[in-house]
């Protein structure tokens, strides 16, 4: 059997251009002349699905088949058969020639996934390809050509350059996103990934390729490897809600307890098994402590408003009365209210209160004047409440019974040895002859309370012939403690 008849059946294309082509005007001569060795390596190229090519001689004659066609783009068929130089362009050769320089010196080489630019198609393309260049030596030894086995990467890099983008865009999202995030990898629970909330969540210890026991210690104790373990061979998640969890921020300060929701949620691979954790966790910590705060405060609001409808039908049995002034003192209990929750920085100050609580009633007739002085809101809320009183019994009894009467508010810091103290002085003037009330009621106790928070809060109320004065003082520290 001729080379000719060995090769009808193989090589599609190629080998239709190997058996049409008159080889023997060219420097390989003709084709059943050409040695065993280059017979033997045509043969395994036109028979290959890869892509293959043989270079052979002193004029690098190149002999490919259809699957390294596809390489040469429109450059193909001209380059088969023709030596290997000739259709590529001078960058292309550049690169390349390296890699035949050393096959025709005896050396082979190999590269995974190189980058090349290609002109196959009338432009510019970068591609990848995985190749092995191997010298064939005569049975003296001499070196007769190269072979090489190749394979193109282009798609397989492409999209894993598009995977590792998508990864990228995912860690910067997880990165800023809001609430803690990590990765933990294999059933050793090894961190992958940590944001930056869930690094100061732990306080900033080392994290990346240790596992959750060795990098978190404080968590053995508490059973959350046990919980990883559990997602991890389950592949179902868990979601844990207002869990205390004991956190050691460093190594040189005590643990503290925070209060967290989280979830462990595995990430499996393409046959359903787990390959790692996705932990998200939220701290809620100060959220639970205003739960507990606001109930509490609920509560005492509560507590006051029984008070206040116990002390006016205990004072009052009119009800017409009564009726006016419970919606007086709830309203202004209300707007007292409106002052803590409120993110106006005016009304968290001593002006701020007293504005609010003489806007109802003012009508030019009250002076107000004094430095600008932060309050905290126990301590506001209570000079509201004072303050409401002396407006009101100045309205129906004091001065502002009459058009003559007026009212000076006046505040200041005062020094007290090493502390500083708080001053508010209410004066009225003009108005008809006062005297003392026969009994206190709850509005007079609620005078006389003074500022709630404060140390050493005292209350002077006298009821001088030419007019109510009242001087409330405080500690200034109490009065901006929250």
């Amino acid at each position: 059997m001729t080379a000719t008849d060995q090769w009808a059946q193989e090589g599609g294309e190629c080998g239709e251009l190997l058996r049409a082509r008159d080889w023997s005007r060219t420097s390989l001569g003709a084709l059943e002349s050409w040695p065993s060795e280059l017979k033997m390596l045509v043969g395994i190229v036109m028979a290959a699905q890869q892509p293959m090519y043989v270079v052979w001689g002193p004029d690098q004659i190149v002999l490919y088949n259809d699957a390294n066609a596809r390489l040469y783009g429109r450059k193909h068929p001209r380059a088969f058969g023709r030596p290997f130089r000739e259709p590529l362009s001078d960058h292309m050769w550049q690169e390349m020639e390296p890699y035949m320089t050393a096959a025709y010196e005896g050396i082979a080489t190999s590269r995974a996934k190189a980058a090349f630019t290609f002109f196959r198609n009338g432009h510019p393309e970068e591609a990848f390809l995985s190749f092995s260049y191997t010298p064939v030596r005569s049975a003296k030894g001499d070196v007769l050509g190269m072979f090489c086995s190749c394979h193109e990467m282009t798609t397989d890099v492409v999209k894993q350059r598009a995977h590792d983008e998508e990864r990228k865009q995912l860690r910067d999202i997880f990165q800023t996103s809001l609430g803690a995030l990590a990765v933990v990898r294999g059933p050793e629970h090894i961190f992958t990934f940590a944001n930056v909330e869930y690094e100061q969540l732990i306080g900033h210890r080392n994290l990346l390729g240790r596992s959750v026991a060795e990098a978190l210690p404080e968590m053995v104790e508490q059973g959350f490897i046990q919980l990883l373990d559990e997602v991890y061979m389950s592949g179902k998640p868990y979601v844990g809600k207002g869990v205390p969890v004991t956190v050691q921020w460093m190594s040189d300060t005590a643990p503290q307890q925070r209060i967290l929701d989280f979830v462990y949620h595995p990430l499996l691979d393409q046959n359903g098994r787990s390959e790692g954790i996705f932990v998200q966790v939220s701290d809620i910590t100060e959220q639970h402590l205003l739960k507990r705060e606001l109930a509490h405060r609920l509560k005492n609001q509560l507590a006051i408003v029984q008070a206040i409808v116990s002390g006016t039908f205990r004072s009052n049995s009119d009800k017409e009365e009564i009726r006016n002034i419970l919606a007086e003192r709830i309203a202004v209990l209300a707007r007292s209210h409106e002052i803590v929750v409120s993110g106006n920085v005016e009304s968290r100050t001593v002006d701020g209160v007293v504005r609010n609580a003489i806007e109802w009633q003012d009508d030019g007739r009250i002076c107000i004047e004094g430095p600008d002085i932060p309050i905290a809101p126990r301590a506001a809320l209570s000079l509201a409440l004072v303050l409401h009183e002396l407006l009101t019994n100045a309205i129906k009894y004091g001065a502002l019974s009459v058009a003559e009467g007026r009212v000076t508010i006046h505040w200041s810091r005062e020094e007290s040895g090493d502390v500083q103290r708080f001053r508010l002085v209410w004066k009225e003037r003009g108005g008809p002859d006062v005297k003392a009330p026969d009994h206190k009621g709850l509005g007079s106790r609620l005078i006389a309370a003074g500022l709630s928070g404060s140390c050493h809060s005292q209350v002077v109320h006298s009821f001088e012939p030419d007019g109510v004065s009242c001087e409330i003082s405080a500690d200034l520290a109490g009065m901006h403690a929250e």
